[in-house]
């Protein structure tokens, strides 16, 4: 059952007629609620939305479960001058759990010395002094079962099943992956590879509903684990392989509309990283490192937001007029446009295919959108520079999705 969760606020304390008002003390208002407004303010100020209201406590315990946070319109307040690291910042200050939010040192800190680009730190001492700061340390909250077997990854990694009981949800626990690198790479004496600290560093600066989010970090048995939400067990391919069962079973003419709306999360995720100041790229853009979580169910015809793109060891941001920003973002698209295929090449036959046009539903499909799904393939995949964006990418997605959803494409 999901318990309710009274957050502390400012209030007079009751004093009895006969005690004299100078005794009164008032006490300060908790650091998270004001953490929390901060966080609330930055983007009422750049977005000019309304601020929403502290989470009841039935919230809090589904935002975790989840492992989501509040919605942002991260690009409307991209538009208004809400830079990467502020916005990250702002994240951080209304996370669901208040002991998981930043103390106000470190939000001042990072707001005086914050760079746009994801920077990294060079020494190793460095690096875990930024990890201790910026990523919470979930040990005593994580529980590993002696038996629980650990895992093939994707390679260099290493990953194990476990449970996460943060008290402000108590009774309720969150199932969980840790993830570290392989038995290969070397340790130093707190536990920690380099490799795995610089990936949370890189991880833990990107934020948005399509990134996979780092819940925290932990030691079990002295070796150090990033720790992120279930759904990351197991990569998009047995999903992929689930939905043509589905779509090989019942005849629905919107069958293709889930395929779409991963592709669309995936290029919504890209063109965050893309259209940043100092542009992102993730340099990883594969189906062993897309994740589909199991909520809500992506049969659904709304637009939900599902598809969650992981694995951030690649991740580098550059200076638009870097001679190489351009060449490291091309790369990034080139690498959706192999993704598109493996996506779809059990749906739609594509130029170099050879196998007749007998897929399930190909008959309903307008024409215009075969042609469109072959020009996003041949625009991103088969040219040697890619001659589209993201950004356009996503608009042209988007038109597929609606289509598939009506059972034409």
């Amino acid at each position: 059952m999901t318990g309710r969760i009274d957050y502390p606020g400012s209030s007079l304390p009751e004093v009895s007629e006969d005690e004299s008002s100078e005794s009164i003390i008032i006490p300060p208002k908790m650091e998270p609620e004001d953490i929390w407004a901060f966080g609330i303010l930055v983007v009422h100020i750049y977005n000019r939305g309304l601020p929403f209201k502290m989470p009841q406590g039935a919230q809090v315990t589904a935002s975790v479960l989840d492992s989501t946070l509040p919605s942002h319109p991260g690009r409307a307040a991209t538009s208004r001058g809400l830079d990467f690291v502020v916005w990250r910042v702002a994240r951080d200050c209304w996370h669901p759990l208040p002991s998981h939010r930043p103390r106000a040192s470190q939000v001042l800190r990072i707001v005086q010395t914050h760079s746009n680009q994801v920077h990294m730190p060079e020494t190793m001492l460095d690096l875990f002094s930024h990890v201790q700061d910026e990523v919470p340390d979930l040990t005593s909250e994580i529980r590993v079962q002696p038996t629980a077997p650990a895992f093939v990854g994707p390679a260099s990694y290493a990953r194990v099943r476990a449970r996460w009981g943060p008290p402000e949800i108590a009774p309720r626990i969150v199932d969980v992956v840790l993830t570290r690198r392989d038995e290969a790479v070397p340790l130093d004496s707190t536990g920690w590879s380099r490799p795995l600290l610089d990936e949370l560093v890189r991880w833990r600066r990107l934020r948005h509903a399509n990134l996979v989010p780092l819940l925290g970090r932990c030691s079990i048995g002295g070796v150090g684990y990033a720790v992120s939400p279930a759904y990351t067990h197991c990569d998009a391919r047995t999903w992929l392989a689930d939905e043509d069962q589905n779509a090989k079973r019942r005849e629905s003419s919107d069958s293709n509309a889930p395929l779409m709306k991963l592709l669309r999360d995936i290029s919504n995720a890209l063109a965050f990283l893309h259209e940043q100041t100092y542009p992102i790229r993730h340099g990883n853009v594969h189906i062993d490192n897309v994740f589909v979580p199991p909520y809500p169910s992506m049969g659904h015809r709304e637009l939900t937001v599902n598809g969650c793109l992981g694995r951030f060891d690649r991740v580098l941001s550059f200076d638009v007029n870097d001679p190489k920003c351009r060449r490291a973002i091309s790369e990034d698209v080139k690498m959706y446009g192999s993704l598109f295929y493996e996506v779809l090449r059990s749906r739609y036959q594509f130029p170099h295919d050879n196998s007749p046009e007998d897929f399930h539903g190909l008959r309903k499909r307008r024409e215009g959108d075969v042609q469109l799904v072959h020009a996003i393939y041949r625009d991103t995949f088969e040219r040697d520079s890619p001659i589209v964006e993201m950004p356009a990418i996503v608009g042209y997605i988007n038109q597929l999705v609606m289509h598939a959803l009506a059972g034409k494409a």
